[in-house]
């Protein structure tokens, strides 16, 4: 009876004990919770859902394009989002704001693939080499100050400098702000394409009896608004006739001046619309009086096809290709 006994008295303190450190396992487990849930907030951690968030994918339609022709991108966001597009170039230290424009809006429904931009609007590149593109996605709408920028056709040009200050605004989140962003940047790869070496070089007439005319500018390639500086002359006194070909083979004369032998002459201009390969055309005159009538027969298309002089007997001439965009 007393083996019982004492037998029962054990028995009851390894429970007692075993329900003490039961106890104490709990409360420790309960301040180690409190602790953790306290840190994660003091670092701004959470928890959500890992398929939670904005995510867009954006690629351009094809690897590689030439020279004036049409640059697409095809784009898709998991939710509804706000889409920025800015091209920067670092040769010419210049950007543009491509998306939104005066003709395209910016805002894309989640779950559907769009090709950017739409049928009414087209990016192209006027020269080779590559071209940076940055694109930011946004879970809301981000307000531009677009009147800082100079206005070219439906876009927004600035420097290089002032993308880069205007990307890093974009790309900033504060604490109180619960705007998601995306940002992706793509080098695309422009080709020269098949009458690119006809831009920037310099035709003449083949006369060697005739005076010989030379005409150049300070780009190949301008944007409209740009500053187009002409150099011209000839090696003989006498006239030289300026005239202007656009690329629907329109002749407007530019201007006309007597000119010294062997001497330089610089005329400056605007660069307008159309866009597309345009033309300057030197014409050599002993005497005042020349006419557009007096213009290579095919002079309509130089800016495309070359010049082909049909009369022996027409003046001496140079031909400056070059290209007007956006």
């Amino acid at each position: 009876m007393l083996r019982k006994t004492i037998l029962n008295q054990n028995m009851f303190n390894v429970f007692k004990r075993l329900a003490t450190l039961t106890c104490l396992i709990g409360c420790l487990l309960l301040i180690g919770s409190q602790a953790l849930a306290q840190s994660s907030s003091e670092k701004g951690l959470g928890v959500r859902r890992s398929d939670s968030g904005l995510k867009v994918s954006f690629e351009p339609v094809k690897q590689s394009f030439q020279v004036d022709e049409s640059v697409r991108f095809r784009i898709k966001g998991n939710q509804t989002f706000y889409l920025y597009l800015f091209s920067i170039n670092k040769e010419k230290n210049r950007a543009a704001l491509l998306i939104p424009n005066d003709r395209h809006g910016n805002k894309y429904q989640g779950k559907k693939t769009y090709i950017v931009p739409n049928k009414n609007l087209e990016f192209y590149s006027d020269q080779p080499g590559l071209e940076k593109v940055i694109m930011v996605a946004s879970t809301k709408y981000l307000d531009l100050d677009k009147e800082r920028y100079t206005k070219a056709g439906p876009f927004r040009q600035m420097s290089q400098k002032q993308a880069e200050t205007q990307l890093k605004t974009l790309r900033v989140r504060t604490a109180e702000d619960k705007t998601e962003k995306v940002v992706q940047v793509i080098n695309l790869r422009i080709q020269p394409g098949p009458e690119a070496e006809f831009v920037g070089q310099t035709e003449q007439s083949r006369d060697e009896d005739s005076a010989m005319v030379f005409i150049s500018c300070d780009q190949e390639a301008y944007h409209s608004g740009d500053l187009v500086r002409i150099a011209y002359g000839a090696s003989e006194s006498g006239w030289v006739y300026l005239y202007y070909v656009e690329p629907d083979g329109q002749k407007n004369l530019l201007s006309k001046k007597e000119v010294d032998k062997d001497k330089v002459n610089y005329v400056r201009a605007r660069a307008e619309p159309p866009f597309g390969k345009h033309a300057l055309v030197a014409m050599f005159s002993d005497s005042e009086g020349m006419k557009s009538k007096d213009l290579p027969t095919k002079v309509g298309d130089l800016a495309t096809k070359g010049l082909s002089l049909v009369k022996p007997e027409q003046p001496p001439y140079a031909v400056y290709r070059f290209r007007i965009s956006r």
